[in-house]
């Protein structure tokens, strides 16, 4: 399976990787099957771009196609001209990959990475910050070896 694509999210004006799928939940199947993508590495067949900022969690941009070449916008999907769109929909954590990648996962978004924030979100909300320091996994190698 190939590693997939992450989410963007934009903290204190600085763009990182959002290691979650917010929109998933609230987009639904009979939407999301309307999306058009042309590489493995998107299978959900959208890029979401997110905004934190005072302690809300916003959508400011959605990237995906629809048949006869048109894009997706919020516009369109949220039938509203007011950007961004606060993420009222979503309660649960966000992961915001940090640091070096020590060990690429083909998988979702299993990498492990020099460390994680995470966000706890309820309805749009952050209720809550941390960071994970995470290992550096032993080489290969030595896992064969007598260390």
């Amino acid at each position: 399976m190939t590693a997939q694509t992450m989410e963007i999210i934009y903290i204190d004006g600085e763009k990182h990787r959002l290691a979650t799928l917010p929109l998933s939940g609230m987009l639904g199947s009979r939407l999301q099957s309307e999306f058009i993508w042309r590489t493995s590495r998107c299978w959900r067949k959208y890029i979401g771009t997110w905004l934190i900022e005072d302690n809300q969690l916003f959508l400011v941009d959605i990237e995906a196609e629809l048949e006869g070449d048109r894009k997706a916008c919020l516009q369109t999907m949220f039938h509203s001209a007011r950007e961004p769109v606060k993420a009222i929909w979503f309660s649960g954590k966000l992961r915001i990959p940090q640091g070096e990648q020590y060990l690429r996962v083909r998988q979702d978004f299993y990498s492990v990475f020099e460390k994680d924030l995470f966000y706890q979100v309820k309805n749009g909300n952050i209720i809550k910050k941390w960071v994970v320091e995470n290992e550096k996994p032993k080489p290969l190698s030595s896992w064969f070896t007598d260390e």
